[in-house]
C-alpha cells in the first residue's frame, strides 16, 4: 500500500488542536515580556477563558427541531418544549453574565494588588461554572422528558441517538465520512417526505450510523500522547491500531454515501437530482473549491466596467466547461475514496521508513487535491486553460490586474497529514 504523510512535527487531530488551542476550562497563556527600558522589571501576563464559553447550551435550536421532530410532538407540545428551552438558554446567559462580572472583578483586585494568588482563585472557579452548566443541561432535558406522554418517553432514545449524530459527524476526516444526510434531507423542501421511500431509507440511515459512528469514535479517540508513545515504542502496533480506526472511518464514509444513493433513488426527478448534488459537494469538499481562474472569472464577471459582450464570452466559455468539469469531479472523488484512507500520521510513517513528502500542508481544506494523481491534476489543469485563454484574449489590461486580484501571483501548495487514527 502507498502512503503519504508530511515531514511536519506531528500532533493531534486538526479538531484536538483546536481543542487544545482554546480549552473552555483553563488558563490559556502565560507570557513572560521583557523590555530593555523597564530596567530589569518583568511583567507576566495571565489570561483565563470567557465565562461565555462555559455556560453554552449542548442542544442547538436546530438540534430541539430534530428531537421534537423524532419525539412526534404536537404543535402545543412542541411550543411549550420551545417556551422550556428559551428559559433554559435564559438562565444559562444569566449565570454566565454572574460569573463574568465576578471573573472582573477577582481580576481587577490581582492586578491591582499584584496578587496572583486572587487570579488562580479565579481560574479556580472555572470549575464551579462546568459543573453548574452540567446540571442545567440534565434539568433541561429532564423537564424536557416531564412534557412527553408515555409513548413520546418511549421515543427518547430516538432523541438520543439524534444528538449523537450531530455531536460525532463532525469528527471525520475521509471524504464522506462527515456527511450528514439528515441534516440535508432537513434543507430540502417538504415535499420530500411525500415519498413514503425516502423517509423509510431515511431511518434506517440513522439506525445502522449510530452504531458506527460508536464504534468509529471508539477505536479512533485516543489521546494524542498515548498514540505517540506507541509509535515510539512498537510501530507496527501503532500502524495496526491507525489501520483499525481507518476501517471504522470507511465504514461510516461508505454508509453514507450509499445512503445518499438510496435516498436520491426514492425522490423525484427534480429534487433527486438536487439531493445528488448536495451530497456529493457536501462529500468532496475540496473538489468544489475554485481554482485560481474560477476566482479570476468571477471578478472578471463583477467589474462594473465589463461590456455585454465581454460578458457574454466569458460565461459562454464557463457554461460549455461544465458537463467536462462535473466528469472530472466524479473521477477525482473516486480516486480520493482509494487515496485517502492511505494517510499515515507523519511520526508513524518516520518510524515506519516510510518515506513523506518534503512540502509543507498551508490549507488543510484544500489537501485532498495532492492526492489526486498527477494525470488527474493534469486534465484539470487543461480543462481551464480555455477559460484562462478567454479572460487573456477579452479582458483589458486594466481588466485583467482586477480580475487577477491581489493575490494573483501567491501560490499556495499544500499536503494532508492526520496526526492520529
Amino acid at each position: 500500500m502507498n502512503s503519504h504523510a508530511r515531514p511536519s512535527e506531528p500532533g493531534p487531530s486538526r479538531a484536538a488542536s483546536k481543542s487544545a488551542r482554546s480549552p473552555l476550562l483553563a488558563a490559556l497563556v502565560v507570557l513572560l515580556l521583557w523590555t530593555p527600558s523597564a530596567l530589569g522589571q518583568r511583567s507576566v501576563v495571565h489570561d483565563v477563558s470567557n465565562p461565555r464559553d462555559v455556560f453554552v447550551v449542548e442542544v442547538s435550536p436546530r438540534q430541539l427541531r430534530q428531537v421534537m421532530r423524532v419525539l412526534r410532538l404536537g404543535t402545543d407540545e412542541a411550543s411549550a418544549a420551545e417556551t422550556l428551552y428559551a428559559g433554559h438558554r435564559a438562565e444559562l446567559a444569566r449565570r454566565s453574565r454572574a460569573a463574568r462580572a465576578a471573573v472582573m472583578r477577582t481580576l481587577d483586585e490581582a492586578q491591582g494588588m499584584s496578587d496572583r494568588t486572587l487570579f488562580e482563585a479565579a481560574n479556580r472557579e472555572q470549575r464551579v461554572w462546568e459543573r453548574e452548566t452540567a446540571a442545567l443541561r440534565a434539568s433541561f432535558k429532564a423537564d424536557l422528558r416531564d412534557l412527553l406522554t408515555p409513548d413520546q418517553d418511549s421515543r427518547w432514545p430516538l432523541a438520543e441517538r439524534e444528538l449523537r449524530r450531530t455531536s460525532h459527524m463532525g469528527r471525520g476526516r475521509l471524504s464522506g465520512e462527515s456527511l450528514d444526510l439528515v441534516d440535508l434531507c432537513d434543507e430540502m423542501p417538504e415535499s420530500i417526505w411525500e415519498s413514503p421511500g425516502a423517509g423509510a431509507a431515511l431511518e434506517s440511515y440513522s439506525a445502522s450510523l449510530d452504531r458506527l459512528l460508536l464504534e468509529r469514535d471508539r477505536l479512533t479517540h485516543v489521546p494524542p500522547l498515548g498514540f505517540h508513545q506507541l509509535v515510539a515504542s512498537d510501530p507496527p502496533a501503532a500502524k495496526a491500531r491507525f489501520e483499525e480506526g481507518v476501517r471504522a472511518r470507511i465504514a461510516v464514509r461508505d454508509h453514507n454515501l450509499r445512503s445518499a444513493r438510496l435516498i436520491a433513488d426514492e425522490l423525484p426527478p427534480p429534487l433527486s437530482e438536487r439531493f445528488r448534488t448536495l451530497a456529493f459537494e457536501r462529500s468532496f469538499l475540496p473538489l468544489k473549491q475554485l481554482v485560481r481562474v474560477d476566482d479570476a472569472a468571477a471578478r472578471a464577471l463583477a467589474l462594473p466596467s465589463l461590456t455585454q459582450d465581454q460578458r457574454a464570452e466569458i460565461t459562454g466559455v464557463m457554461t460549455a466547461r461544465v458537463p467536462r468539469l462535473a466528469a472530472w469531479r466524479e473521477r477525482a472523488a473516486a480516486e480520493l475514496l482509494v487515496a485517502e484512507p492511505t494517510v499515515l500520521p507523519s511520526r508513524l510513517a518516520a518510524a515506519l521508513g516510510v518515506a513523506i513528502d518534503p512540502s509543507d500542508p498551508l490549507d488543510w481544506s484544500k489537501s485532498s487535491q495532492v492526492l489526486l494523481s498527477t494525470a488527474l491534476r493534469r486534465e484539470r489543469i487543461d480543462l481551464d486553460r480555455p477559460l484562462r485563454e478567454c479572460l487573456d484574449r477579452v479582458l483589458t489590461p486594466e481588466q485583467l490586474d482586477e480580475a487577477d486580484g491581489p493575490d494573483a501571483r501567491k501560490v499556495i501548495f499544500v499536503n494532508p497529514a492526520p496526526e492520529r487514527p
